[in-house]
């Protein structure tokens, strides 16, 4: 007896197994959507980036603010005048002092924890502690590819007279993103193509205009 036989006498039977098997998907499915939460992102500020021809966004150099959960929103993010989220750093380094470039995305950033909480300040913290003169330097950008890091170590990161490059990576990171369409998205959702005005130019523009 052949196969297609065997399936024909048993054509119920497979059938009934195939609903019940529908029927458990569909169970599971609503099991998971009513039990699974998907972790919460912590969402940054709007201001915090800007718009840049080479990496898509960047951020706003001398920002300071808070994310805008509310379980983050005690976390200050604070950015220099360079668009690093760390100190004021010097392109040139002192003899004594071991430099480390950190390059990477939320993760090297610091996505929900105060500057000083960051993988690259508590790196440089430990060191120290053990009297080794070390200073990190924090590149990371959230949501950054490694296509995004490489540019901005061509462009900016290889001006800081390192000694050592480390590179956080995830799995998203292999991704080749679209600079152009990363731009677009930003100006339809009213990001800036430049930088914010300091006090000081906004009270200047003002003063312009009332002159007008």
């Amino acid at each position: 007896m052949g196969i297609f036989s065997k399936i024909k006498e048993r054509k119920k039977e497979i059938l009934l197994l195939f609903v019940v098997i529908f029927f458990c998907l569909i169970f599971l499915e609503i099991v998971v959507r009513l039990t699974y939460y998907p972790p919460q992102d912590k969402g940054y500020p709007k201001e915090l980036h800007i718009i840049d021809d080479n990496l898509g966004y960047k951020l706003q150099p001398n920002y300071t603010g808070n994310f805008p959960m509310e379980k983050y929103q005690d976390k200050i993010i604070t950015v220099n005048s360079k668009g690093l989220r760390d100190d004021e750093i010097n392109y040139t380094k002192s003899k004594t002092s071991f430099r480390i470039l950190s390059l990477g995305d939320s993760c090297t950033f610091g996505s929900g924890v105060n500057n000083n909480q960051t993988y690259p300040s508590l790196l440089q913290d430990s060191l120290n502690e053990m009297n080794i003169s070390v200073e990190t330097i924090n590149a990371g950008v959230s949501g950054y590819e490694f296509k995004q890091e490489y540019t901005y170590y061509y462009t900016q990161g290889y001006k800081y007279n390192y000694d050592v490059v480390t590179i956080g990576i995830v799995l998203n990171d292999i991704y080749d993103p679209n600079i152009t369409q990363i731009k677009k998205n930003m100006l339809e959702f009213g990001y800036h193509d430049r930088m914010a005005d300091s006090p000081l130019q906004k009270m200047l523009k003002n003063l312009c205009h009332s002159c007008v």
